[in-house]
């Protein structure tokens, strides 16, 4: 007798494909249906085996990515962009948090849906630029 084992989606990991899938595709447009290799999305790792989910943009515009959906995001999980990047961008389940201009904590909901929205200087769309940590997505 077969039987179908019980497994549970990933859901945290099937999300963070989703948000890099539309980084991908709002940030690489053109390349997005040719299979070529990106130019201003990447992945990012440590000597000592810290990651960051993506680097979004290039030279002095780049912008760290890190996706922890889950229902508590707290300091020692985002360690390594905490140590490796003066600011960026945490997606998270549900939490929305600017109180730390330099990582604000934007649901995945949210951040999906600006990404769906007009272009900013940082070449993120729809998101706050970083030379404006005040300024709100519109």
């Amino acid at each position: 007798m077969i039987r179908q084992a019980r497994t549970e989606p990933n859901i945290p990991g099937l999300v963070e494909s989703v948000v890099l899938t539309a980084l991908f595709r709002s940030e690489e447009r053109p390349l997005a249906e040719e299979f070529a290799v990106p130019r201003a999305l990447f992945y990012w790792r440590s000597k000592a085996g810290g990651e960051v989910d993506a680097l979004v943009g290039a030279g002095r515009e780049t912008i760290p990515v890190e996706v922890k959906y889950r229902a508590q995001v707290r300091g020692r999980d985002l360690a390594p962009l905490a140590r490796s990047f003066p600011r960026g961008i945490v997606v998270t389940r549900d939490a929305l948090d600017l109180s730390n201009p330099r990582f604000p904590r934007v649901p995945a909901a949210m951040f999906l849906w600006l990404l769906g929205r007009g272009r900013t200087s940082n070449g993120l769309t729809g998101l706050p630029s970083p030379s404006d940590p005040g300024r709100r997505a519109a």
